[in-house]
């Protein structure tokens, strides 16, 4: 019997090695779809989860904390990526095999005890001495195998168990009154080339060297661009085209979803755009107007950190008058910033 007993218990044992860690899971995702985000995972909780711990919103985050059977991840994944940009997906395990080895040798001991009191019992029936407190130690001793089995099972079950936090926070991608803006002090300067795509005699050149100031205000990235543009080949026999484009313009930058959203430090791929005016000069005109001009921009971010930004980026340069024939191309610049 008490073979039969121990082979039980180290069956019991081994099944329970097959499932050893306690799991943790946790998710961040940024999503411009912060309630109907809320809404679908207020919807998977109730239909997978096991027990909901935590719940938390404010007007830019939601917060959940809950259990659910392991075997259920991959819907909970599937769910997130459909929200957005996921910055933060860690899956972790904590080795608990010391903590099932001490019950299992705590079991035995316990049950080497309970066969000796067992024995004890017997001949004390037969002797009539202390049969009562034989009695009391053995269901003393039967109610700690029965605890520690317990525990034993309460492990396995939460082996086949996760523990989840999902954090969702509502993406910014450009400012307006009702969401906070992440607001910073970057100056810095630009250089680069305009590269003109029809130039005509008497008006443009066929490049222009820029050069301006950078100042960048938001993470975002929003910013104003002040500067000139100086042609690239003065000395020229044509002096009545223009010489110089004295521009300012506001621009935004937007980083894509699937390309880090630019988190990373190098190579953060963004688009965006400029709108603003210039005013052209000419050795022989004195006029001074304002022209009204777009860019539309790609970039790549060479590196960035929370002091500092080197930044390089192509623009389509289109001025919006009778000019634009003759004086659109493309822009090449290179830029650094540095908070102030």
């Amino acid at each position: 019997m008490k073979k039969i007993l121990y082979i039980a218990i180290l069956f019991f044992a081994f099944q329970a090695k097959s499932q050893t860690y306690n799991i943790n899971k946790s998710v961040t995702v940024y999503t411009v779809k912060l309630k109907k985000s809320k809404a679908e995972l207020d919807n998977f909780i109730s239909s997978k989860a096991t027990k909901l711990i935590k719940s938390e919103q404010d007007e830019s985050t939601i917060k959940n904390e809950f259990i659910m059977p392991i075997n259920q991840l991959k819907y909970l994944d599937s769910l997130v990526l459909s929200f957005g940009y996921i910055t933060e997906n860690n899956f972790n395990t904590e080795n608990v095999q010391d903590k099932i080895n001490q019950i299992e040798s705590d079991i035995l001991d316990e049950q080497k005890e309970l066969d000796d009191y067992k024995q004890r019992l017997d001949k004390s029936k037969n002797d009539n001495t202390n049969t009562e407190a034989f009695e009391n130690s053995i269901e003393r001793i039967e109610k700690n195998i029965k605890r520690l089995k317990k525990n034993l099972r309460e492990m396995d079950t939460k082996d086949s168990s996760v523990f989840v936090k999902v954090k969702i926070q509502d993406e910014i991608t450009y400012a307006n009154p009702s969401s906070s803006v992440s607001y910073v002090n970057m100056p810095g300067f630009e250089v680069g080339y305009l590269f003109v795509e029809n130039p005509k005699m008497g008006l443009s050149s066929n490049a222009y060297q820029t050069y301006s100031c950078k100042y960048m205000f938001t993470r975002g990235k929003s910013y104003f661009n002040l500067g000139v543009y100086k042609d690239a080949y003065s000395n020229n026999v044509d002096s009545s085209r223009i010489r110089e484009l004295f521009i300012l313009n506001f621009g935004q930058d937007f980083y894509p979803k699937h390309f880090g959203r630019g988190k990373r430090k190098f190579l953060n791929l963004y688009t965006g755009y400029q709108i603003g005016g210039f005013i052209a000069n000419k050795n022989n005109d004195n006029s001074s107007s304002l022209i009204p001009n777009a860019n539309l921009t790609l970039g790549l971010e060479l590196y960035k950190s929370k002091y500092i930004l080197i930044d390089n980026k192509a623009s389509y340069f289109l001025p919006l008058n009778e000019m634009n024939r003759n004086l659109r191309g493309i822009i090449y610049n290179i830029s650094f910033n540095f908070v102030f």
